[in-house]
């Protein structure tokens, strides 16, 4: 992502020897120190269960977006749309079991989840400012 410019620029950076993104990997340590001191395995399972199912639902409708956008695939799902709208219901369901269930907790997953988001677009607006200025 940092080398497609939507995110930080010295997060690409490779090292010279090992040929990986170190600083990356840096803060992927960092950030999986932070979540050493949720005291709660189940608090911990509660958001990052929240998130991958947030994801996995973008996921699973991305056949939709390249349809919009005139991409056609030579795979065929059988009784395509019906299996991904069941997924994603699926997965619908079980977010509001969470949520019922920790809402705390859940409300997190969701929260870090969705911090990505300006984020995100924050380094995509500051891509197209550089692009109109040269």
């Amino acid at each position: 992502m940092a080398r497609d410019g939507v995110f930080l620029p010295s997060f690409s950076k490779i090292h010279p020897k090992w040929h990986s993104p170190y600083v990356s990997i840096f803060f992927q340590a960092f950030v999986a120190i932070l979540f050493l001191f949720v005291k709660e395995i189940e608090a911990l399972l509660y958001m990052i269960t929240c998130s991958i199912l947030i994801l996995s639902c973008l996921t699973a409708a991305t056949p939709f977006r390249f349809e919009k956008m005139g991409m056609k695939s030579d795979y065929k799902i059988p009784l395509y749309p019906l299996p991904i709208f069941l997924y994603i219901f699926a997965n619908i369901a079980v977010m509001t079991i969470l949520f019922i269930e920790k809402p705390i907790t859940a409300g997190w997953g969701l929260m870090i989840t969705l911090i990505a988001l300006p984020v995100y677009y924050g380094f995509r607006l500051d891509q197209k400012m550089v692009k109109v200025k040269k």
